[in-house]
Order: C-alpha cells, then structure tokens, then sequence
C-alpha cells in the first residue's frame, strides 16, 4: 500500500483494522503482565500477581523494626554462642577489623540473657545503629566468667585505624585502651592493651595500611 491508498475506502478499512489488530494485541498483552498497584505494566507495577516495584512500600514501624532485629539477633547467637559480629539486614562483614566503641558494652550472666533483656539492648541501640553504617551488633561468650558480653563495633579494613582507635577508646572496666580488635580475616585477636604497637606478625599490615578510611 502507497501513501494514496490510505485515502481510498480500502486503504482506509485496513488501517482500521490494523489499528484494532494492535489494542487487541496490547490489551492481551498487558491482562497477562498486569502487576500490582505501580506506574506502569512492567518492572515499575510488578510482574503477574506481584505488588508493583513503583509503588512506595511501607517500611515497618521503630517498634516492629526492633522486634524484627531482635529476633534476628536471637537467633545468631544461638547459632555463634562463642562470638559473632552481625547487622541484621546486612549479615556479618567477611573481612577487616572490629572495633569496639565506647559506651555501648552490655555484660551480663548467660543464664540470665534471655529475648527481653536483648530487645532492651537493640531498642537503645537502636538509633546509633541507623546513623552509624560502620556499625555490627558483637557478642562473645567469657567461659571463665560465665558473662556474655554484648557492644557495638565499627569495621575498618585498615589495621592501623582500627588499632589506633582502639588505643583511644576505653572500655566498662575503665582501661586506657581496649583489650583487643578482632581480625575477620584470621579469626584471631589482635591485643592491644599493654602494647605499643600490633605483634610482629601484624607489623607489616600495620605499616602499609592507610591511615583513614573515608
């Protein structure tokens, strides 16, 4: 068909036609990839029988959102009695240094940590937490004592700004200067109190690392 034909009775019945081919088409089309309430039939409204990925979605109240934390932080220590360090949302960081910071420890007698005394330490946790990205939920079990202790620790991947922030930070007992980072790429401590410096084995990681993370 030329651009003639469009102005004959014929030419104009096929464009009909073809105009009514295609919403046939589209509306078949979209009852099938219909999504939920969102801008559009595809990714922003969601795929078949799918609330929709434009549509804004409701975040969960502060007092269900430490419901939630708690008992995702239950259940991690069930699961790492012996220490863990862990964000819910974002699960445990798989290198670099923890670093404890001051003000925010928890010891307490294992047999009396139970679901509300946690909750009470994630609710006053609660907001550091959010403004704090650096920051993991930490826990480790003293076998000695029998006292489970709980804090807050920041993750650098640089050494020397973990253990020259350790160095300035005192802990529950009133020391100087923390007891220990925990390396996660050895699953080792590195002590610190007492020390002038990391241990030999640690000098050569010390020396080239950066001395700032962003």
């Amino acid at each position: 068909m030329n651009d003639l034909d469009l102005f004959t009775p014929t030419g104009y019945n096929e464009i009909v036609k073809e105009k009514e081919r295609k919403e046939t088409l589209k509306e078949s089309i979209n009852s099938k990839l219909k999504g939920g309430v969102g801008s559009g039939n595809f990714g922003h409204a969601g795929r078949p029988g799918k609330v929709g990925g434009s549509s804004k979605r409701q975040g969960l109240s502060r007092e269900a959102d430490i419901s939630k934390n708690t008992a995702n932080l239950l259940s991690v220590i069930q699961k790492n009695p012996d220490g863990f360090s862990h964000k819910p949302k974002d699960g445990s960081p798989s290198s670099g240094y923890m670093v404890a910071i001051e003000g925010h420890e928890l010891i307490i007698d294992a047999n009396t940590l139970t679901k509300d005394s946690l909750r009470d330490y994630v609710a006053k946790s609660y907001d550091i937490m959010k403004a704090n990205k650096r920051l993991y939920f930490g826990g480790w079990l003293n076998t000695e004592t029998g006292q489970y202790v709980l804090d807050l620790s920041e993750n650098y991947q640089s050494l020397k700004v973990a253990w020259n922030l350790a160095k300035q930070r005192k802990t529950s007992d009133g020391g100087a200067d923390q007891v220990a980072i925990f390396d996660l790429n050895t699953f080792n401590e590195v002590p610190v109190r007492g020390h002038d410096s990391p241990p030999n084995e640690y000098k050569k990681i010390y020396d080239e690392s950066p001395e700032s993370e962003d």
